[in-house]
């Protein structure tokens, strides 16, 4: 393969043709056909001193189109690192410029210790108010199928009496429709306000008022073996459920999807229709959001949910700006190709991280093209967009970044800068 520097205005002469993947499925509602063809799995580490090869999925999918709901592949690597994998699609909207601390009405309160010993019914009575069911729809395109729509199930939070509910940026990934009902049986349109793909969080908002409010623990003060309760939606049509576990680990580091994330560990049941649902302690205080589960043979009791700290400063910068301060943009649209099969399908001669499309002007700038293979950030090789993603973080918005690229018989370094991510506006 020669060496090559492109230029920014060369035109590729092997142009490829791409299609949108989906790589959502259902769990109750209508079918839902895929519009790429399925992955082979492949076990990448060890559970321990054993090799366990297990799938993964995303709690709260329901089966949505374009993302909303999500099955996963998820294998296990160590002890402390695992991998989860769904479509991401980042959606944010600007919507308001009032103070965020209007939006998340709580108390901080210490996560254990000092307090008396609830049982779950006065959980339940305290909490369970603020915790909704969620319902999406998704319109997806298939080439032989034609149009036909798709449906996914989840579960949010209130953070705000006037109607504000943080859920999993997964739940409501590609919906156009978004329907929230509350444990009295109310239901709601919700707007989408903004999404956080790299946090695995979203905010939503109803036209309500004086609705119960969701009080936020200190995460950082968490112990592992306290109770842990979970309450949601399992499989989109048990809303209100509640199951009792216990806090298993606090730092698991865990992709998910094409991200790397420091979740909450626990033995809590966890059911497809969890996802963006609440974990809260022995005194009521949400503790973290759930966004992940485990499943596999010989596999039972590992669930994850995003600290209650984080999901607290997340939802207050999407509320007030419609994104999270610091997230970078590459302007670019990445995909996985994983074997010789799906490669076929694509139309390329190797497997790799893909560009399959670009999406910002400083990736234009740089002379990136739909269909280059992206084989190295900086002196880092990358073989999966998860990679390329942990390799990117590495740097900050403004930094200059080597990308080694394959195009066609030839190989160069292209330089792309990177820009602030400031959201999306939805119409």
């Amino acid at each position: 393969m020669s060496e090559y520097n492109f230029n920014q205005n060369e035109q590729n002469n092997e142009q490829q043709t791409w299609k949108a993947e989906d790589n959502g499925c259902t769990y109750r509602y209508s079918y839902h056909t895929p519009s790429q063809p399925p992955k082979k799995k492949k076990p990448t580490g060890k559970w321990g001193t054993a090799a366990i090869i297990a799938v993964l999925c995303i709690v709260l999918s329901g089966g949505a189109g374009f993302g909303g709901a999500v099955a996963a592949n998820y294998l296990m690597k160590n002890n402390t690192k695992s991998t989860v994998t769904y479509e991401n699609n980042e959606a944010s909207q600007k919507e308001s410029n009032k103070d965020s601390s209007n939006y998340i009405q709580n108390n901080t309160t210490p996560a254990s210790g000092g307090y008396r010993t609830t049982d779950v019914t006065d959980v339940v009575k305290k909490s369970a108010d603020t915790v909704v069911e969620i319902v999406t729809e998704s319109v997806s395109r298939h080439d032989i199928f034609g149009q036909y729509t798709t449906s996914g199930a989840g579960s949010g939070v209130l953070v705000s009496d006037d109607g504000y509910i943080v859920t999993n940026h997964h739940v409501i990934d590609g919906a156009t429709n978004i329907i929230v009902t509350l444990r009295n049986g109310t239901k709601y349109d919700a707007k989408l306000i903004a999404s956080d793909a790299q946090s695995d969080l979203a905010v939503v908002k109803i036209k309500a008022e004086n609705l119960p409010v969701a009080q936020f623990a200190d995460s950082d003060k968490l112990e592992v073996g306290q109770a842990a309760i979970a309450i949601g939606n399992p499989l989109g049509s048990l809303g209100g459920s509640v199951s009792l576990g216990i806090l298993s680990a606090l730092d698991r580091e865990i992709t998910v999807g094409e991200y790397t994330m420091t979740l909450l560990q626990t033995d809590t049941a966890i059911n497809p229709g969890n996802s963006g649902g609440g974990l809260f302690d022995k005194n009521g205080a949400l503790i973290g959001i759930v966004n992940a589960k485990s499943g596999g043979e010989n596999i039972d009791g590992l669930g994850f949910a995003i600290p209650a700290n984080l999901v607290k400063s997340n939802v207050e910068q999407l509320i007030k700006q419609g994104y999270v301060s610091g997230r970078i943009s590459t302007g670019l649209s990445m995909i996985d190709i994983e074997d010789r099969y799906t490669a076929f399908y694509y139309g390329v001669s190797r497997t790799g991280v893909y560009i399959q499309s670009i999406t910002g002007a400083n990736a234009q700038k740089a002379g990136l093209q739909p269909g280059d293979c992206i084989v190295a950030v900086g002196e880092t090789s990358v073989s999966t967009v998860s990679e390329f993603n942990t390799a990117i973080k590495q740097y900050k918005v403004g930094d200059s970044v080597d990308l080694t690229v394959i195009r066609g018989n030839k190989q160069g370094t292209l330089t792309l800068v990177l820009d602030e991510y400031t959201g999306e506006v939805k119409s």
